[in-house]
């Protein structure tokens, strides 16, 4: 696999993780519940976190990381089931909802970690994110 399909593959994680960020910010802004608030705070800062880990990574692969624009179809799909969520349903409900999109994102990473041309660096770096994620639907998502 050549750098510029590494390049590739980071991109869409990036892609779905500016997504991700702006779901949970809109969450902020529709949800009533504190305690809800709080959780999505937590977790657009983790996901801009991400972000800025992300864009090294393409840049140190001298590619161009995406910006933020219109999510893909892909991107769009995984958290667009969120935002219908946001009003009129139950904090359980959201939370579920939030959780179903984390584990969609976990497989993304699963199919990126597959490829053997991620240098060990990057490659630690990404299993980090994804330890991340998945310690945070074990323990965040439970309320």
């Amino acid at each position: 696999m050549s750098y510029s399909q590494v390049v590739d593959l980071l991109n869409d994680l990036l892609e779905v993780h500016y997504h991700a960020e702006n779901t949970y910010k809109k969450g902020i802004e529709h949800v009533d519940d504190e305690t809800l608030k709080s959780f999505f705070v937590v977790k657009a800062a983790e996901k801009a976190s991400m972000v800025n880990e992300l864009t090294d990574i393409i840049i140190r692969l001298n590619g161009t990381p995406l910006k933020v624009g219109l999510p893909s179809q892909t991107a769009s799909k995984i958290w667009s089931d969120v935002l219908l969520f946001f009003k009129g349903n139950s904090k359980v409900a959201i939370i579920e909802e939030c959780k179903k999109a984390e584990k969609i994102v976990l497989n993304q990473y699963e199919e990126v970690l597959k490829h053997s041309s991620i240098t060990d660096f990057n490659r630690e770096i990404l299993v980090g994110q994804h330890r991340e994620i998945e310690e945070g639907i074990a323990s965040s998502f439970t309320m």
